[in-house]
């Protein structure tokens, strides 16, 4: 225990002497962040607008979704056909038509279609528990309009934090070079002893995930108490997502820092490059692009690791809705263990002609 706790001040250290390493880890984000800021201050600072919504002129035998829905603040009701529902989604008057039984209609899934569906699926459990729907507040949890800016903002900077995750691949392309002997006299070394190297990959990644997770730590005190905009509501939860999306990032710049033939510059920008584009398509930049993946590749974003941590992050704290959690953390650890046996089996045994 005390040679390994010797090992990873040591590992610790050397982390946090490497300039560039840090530069990209902590101030960058906070660069951007900032940027982010600047660029939508002027829609984070405006007032939010109602969702409009239409609502059928049926009832249910025990209430009316009109009557009920009309008393949330949030939402714009207006009672209608379907018939003439769907003429004002094509129009684009209205986000959503909720029928009878509850179903929606709807052009595209968003922000606002989401809180909708939550306020419906509410709707339908408080009345499946026997309770009186129309006295339910149903934005106490779910929407807090008072404190919540320009949603698809705070997915954009949901985004970057998920972002920031991943910058612990530039740790991990450190570790696998230290590791491969062709590509450090410290490998050379390590080689001839007797250190497992499942261990020294271990110590590492413990130490570059403590060192990237303070990182994001930084990052979201940054964004919530002095640019003042909530990102967090759940710390349990979310601290959660991150700390998964952190190991995640090292072990997948360990993997990448595998790679024969290929400098370790070259290996640093595939891990930049990887991080930049799984955001992208998770529409922590431009929104937008999540909705067009999604219907041309709707599996995709489901595995996609950024996705994965922003939509989680949106739904915990904006929605306060858990459903797609387990599913999230499942996949990131399979993730993880995939990429982590890899390695140990990759490195394991291996042999040179010469060092």
């Amino acid at each position: 225990m005390r040679v390994a706790l010797t090992q990873l001040k040591y590992y610790f250290l050397r982390f946090i002497r490497t300039p560039d390493i840090l530069f990209y880890t902590f101030g960058l984000p906070l660069i951007l962040a900032s940027l982010y800021f600047f660029a939508s201050s002027g829609l984070i600072e405006g007032d939010i607008e109602a969702v409009p919504i239409g609502v059928t002129t049926e009832s249910t035998p025990f209430y009316s979704y009109g009557e009920i829905l009309s008393d949330i603040e949030v939402l714009d009701v207006t009672t209608m056909s379907e018939e003439e529902a769907r003429d004002r989604l094509e129009a684009e008057e209205i986000e959503v038509y909720v029928k009878q039984d509850g179903n929606l209609l709807m052009n595209e899934s968003n922000v606002n279609t989401s809180i909708v569906k939550t306020i419906i699926d509410q709707v339908k459990q408080t009345t499946a528990m026997g309770l009186d729907a129309l006295n339910i507040d149903y934005t106490t949890e779910f929407v807090k309009m008072e404190s919540t800016p320009g949603s698809f903002i705070v997915i954009m900077f949901f985004g970057l934090i998920a972002m920031v995750s991943l910058y612990g691949g530039f740790y991990g392309v450190q570790i696998s070079a230290e590791i491969l002997a062709p590509l450090s006299s410290l490998a050379s070394r390590l080689t001839i002893t007797p250190l497992k190297r499942y261990r020294y990959i271990g110590l590492n990644a413990l130490n570059a995930v403590l060192v990237n997770f303070a990182a994001n730590i930084i990052l979201i005190v940054y964004i919530q108490y002095v640019l003042g905009i909530q990102v967090v509501n759940h710390f349990g939860y979310s601290f959660l997502l991150i700390f998964l999306g952190n190991i995640f990032g090292i072990m997948l710049g360990i993997v990448v820092g595998l790679v024969p033939k290929l400098k370790i510059d070259g290996k640093t920008q595939i891990v930049v490059a990887l991080a930049l584009i799984l955001t992208f398509i998770s529409g922590g930049m431009v929104t937008g692009v999540k909705q067009f993946v999604n219907n041309r590749i709707p599996w995709f974003n489901k595995i996609n690791p950024v996705n994965i941590i922003t939509e989680n992050f949106y739904r915990i704290n904006l929605l306060n809705d858990t459903t797609i959690l387990s599913q999230g953390i499942l996949i990131m650890v399979v993730y993880i263990i995939l990429m982590f046996t890899f390695s140990v089996y990759y490195l394991r045994g291996k042999r040179y002609d010469h060092l």
